[in-house]
Formats: structure tokens, sequence, C-alpha cells
């Protein structure tokens, strides 16, 4: 993985979280949370960088960031659905996972060695999270158009990133058990390449829900 393939990377987060930040105060409470997101993985993979440059060993990083971001994702998904019962299920699930992470840096996983378990966990979990809100949107309203909702497109892209994340990280599971550094290098490279595509969808969802907003209130005003 070159440093200017890390650079474009960073910076493309960068710019997602710039945009959430510039309209902020216009965005609906998921995407805020989106923008949210966004920045804590800018810091969160700038001083991954950075420690891997400095010091080699960049793994206990990871390990935080795994969960909170996890929790991020979770707080999205509760704002996202309505019913009480639901978010109530979310919010257990979470607890269960974050509970799992913690035996699992500390007894198996531990923090000088990279989580995989705990990514390749969190994947499958949010996959499932996209699929169940899927069914919720078919369940809520089946006639409504998604074709402007940021929502969707948010929830479409977590579908499709983590899906393709849960093969990237069983492969780089079982590489790094194999010590193949070579192909890991080239996988890594390739999964940067589609967190690059992932972030990008996140900044449209921002951009399209700002767009959403404007027109709900023009057509408010001409009532």
């Amino acid at each position: 993985m070159t440093s200017t393939l890390m650079i474009i990377y960073l910076a493309t987060i960068l710019v997602v979280t710039l945009t959430g930040v510039v309209k902020f105060s216009s965005l609906t409470t998921p995407v805020k949370f989106i923008t949210i997101l966004a920045f804590a993985s800018f810091i969160s993979e700038s001083l991954s960088f950075y420690i891997a440059y400095i010091h080699g060993n960049n793994e206990p990083v990871f390990h935080f960031y795994v969960i909170l971001s996890f929790w991020i994702y979770a707080i999205i998904y509760f704002h996202m659905l309505k019913q009480i019962r639901l978010r109530l299920i979310f919010l257990i699930i979470s607890l269960f996972f974050t509970i799992f992470c913690a035996f699992d840096s500390l007894f198996y996983q531990k923090l000088s060695s990279f989580p995989s378990i705990n990514i390749i966990l969190s994947n499958v979990i949010l996959v499932g999270f996209s699929l169940f809100y899927f069914k919720y949107l078919i369940d809520v309203n089946p006639f409504e158009p998604l074709k402007k909702n940021s929502l969707f497109w948010f929830n479409i892209s977590v579908l499709a990133y983590f899906s393709i994340q849960i093969f990237i990280w069983g492969i780089l599971n079982y590489l790094m058990r194999n010590q193949n550094k070579k192909d890991m290098t080239i996988l890594l490279s390739f999964a940067i390449y589609v967190s690059i595509c992932y972030y990008i969808a996140l900044g449209f969802a921002i951009l399209l829900d700002i767009k959403t907003s404007k027109t709900d209130i023009e057509a408010k005003a001409k009532l």
C-alpha cells in the first residue's frame, strides 16, 4: 500500500467530513452522525498511519476504533428507526458486541495484535443492520420513492461496503496467520480503493440530504 494511495484515502475522508461540517446545521440527525463517523474515521486512520510510520505497531488504534465506529453506526440506525422495540434490539446487539470485543482484546487478539475477529464480526452485524433496515422501509412505506432518500443511499452503501469487507478481512486474517506479506499488500491496496468509493458514497448521502431538506422547505412554503 503506497503512501500516495493512503493520502488520497485520507483526503477523501477529510473532504466528506468538511462537507458535513459546513452543512451540519441543515442535516437530519442520522446524517449529522454520518459526518461524525467520517470525522472519527479521519482521526483514526491518520493516527494509525502516523503510528505505523513512527513506531510500526498501530494495532491498538483499531481495537478502540472498531468499537467507536460500531457505536456511531448503531446510533445512526437508532435514529433511522422510529419503533422503540427495534431501537432497543439494536442497542442490545451493540452492547453484546462491545462486551465481545473487550474480551477478545483482553484475552485473545490482544492490543498488540490486529483485531481481525472484531472487525469481521462488526462487518457481519452491520450487513445485518442494513438488511433489516431495508425490510423496515418496505414494511413502513412500501410506495415511498427512494431515489432522493439520503438514508436509503447510506444504507445501500453500508450493505455493499461491509459485504465486501467481510471477504477482504476474512482473507487478510488467513494471510496474516500465514505471513504472506506480498498478497496482503495487494489486498490492502484493494481495500483502500473500496473504502475511497465508500466515503465518496457517504459524501453523496450528505449532499443529497441537504437537497432533500431544501426541497421539503420550499414545498411547505408554497403550501
